[in-house]
């Protein structure tokens, strides 16, 4: 009973004590200033002002730390696509090349094989047929334009990650134009020179399994060695620009991970178009491609029959 009593004591005590304390702190701030005389927080005003810039500085540390990690992170992501970016043009980049280095080795050859079976044929030696065919010419010829096209998708894709990759869309546009200008022609050449297959289920039995081709005079092998090298031109430009994208890929995508460069294509021939990524050579390039170029002006006349039309329907 004791113990209880002593300890009701102390709380009381305490309270009393509390109570005063509250008392003399309302009073402190509730008592008016006498003139002359010094306020109450002067004596802590350093003390205050410190630990309120100290939390200030605290509060901006902690947001320059976010927004330090934020832009981190940012970057991260960048350099992980352009890596993701760079990879997957690269492989559509070597197997377009790939492609062309066959069709243009088969468009060297075949010349080549057409003037040693006529030379055979005049020479009374048993001739033996070229091995190409105008077909698988002409599957191949599409087929590497359907790799470009390949190339196309992933320009499109990637254009607000790269937007210059649009220069080399452009540019091989003008090649692709160019090639099919040279093929059309050749290929109905080759038709006419070149062995044709007969299907299984087209042969007579005990018939030949191959349509013998014609004899090419001097005259036409002069005239399809003159297509072929035509054709040939054009695939070479389009070697020259894939070489172009690759080094400007590096340049662009690489570029912030290695202290390096990858020089541009110094051709022999001045004349011989190289394609950068700076913005005044896009500008020039741009405008070459647009107003210079057999596609830049068959797009124009396609422009031009389509506002027409355009303007012709409204009319009416």
């Amino acid at each position: 009973m004791a113990i209880t009593t002593d300890n009701t004591a102390s709380l009381g005590n305490n309270t009393n004590a509390k109570g005063v304390s509250e008392q003399k702190a309302k009073e402190s701030f509730s008592k008016p200033i006498k003139k002359g005389e010094e306020p109450w927080f002067s004596k802590n005003m350093i003390e205050i002002i410190s630990i309120v810039a100290g939390i200030l500085v605290i509060i901006w540390q902690n947001g320059r730390q976010h927004r330090s990690s934020l832009q981190v992170q940012k970057e991260n992501f960048k350099e992980k696509l352009r890596l993701e970016i760079y990879q997957e043009l690269i492989k559509s980049v070597d197997n377009t090349s790939s492609k062309l280095s066959k069709q243009s080795s088969k468009s060297m050859d075949i010349p080549i094989s057409l003037e040693t079976y006529s030379s055979q044929v005049a020479s009374g030696i048993r001739p033996v047929p070229p091995r190409a065919r105008a077909s698988q010419f002409s599957a191949e010829h599409h087929s590497l334009h359907g790799s470009i096209a390949r190339l196309f998708y992933i320009f499109e894709r990637y254009t607000i990650a790269v937007p210059k990759f649009k220069i080399f869309q452009t540019a091989l546009n003008v090649a692709i134009y160019d090639s099919n200008q040279a093929y059309e022609p050749l290929y109905y050449k080759l038709l006419d020179f070149l062995p044709i297959d007969i299907q299984e289920s087209d042969r007579k039995p005990g018939g030949p399994s191959v349509i013998a081709p014609k004899v090419a005079t001097k005259e036409d092998l002069s005239h399809i060695q003159e297509l072929c090298n035509k054709y040939n031109e054009a695939l070479t430009d389009i070697v020259c620009y894939l070489y172009d994208l690759t080094a400007e890929s590096q340049n662009i995508l690489l570029g912030s991970l290695f202290d390096n460069r990858v020089p541009s294509r110094k051709p022999l021939d001045q004349n011989h178009i190289v394609i950068t990524t700076d913005e005044k050579s896009i500008n020039k390039l741009e405008r070459y491609f647009n107003e210079e170029t057999a596609w830049g002006k068959n797009q124009k006349e396609i422009e031009e029959d389509v506002l027409s039309s355009l303007s012709s329907s409204q009319a009416n």
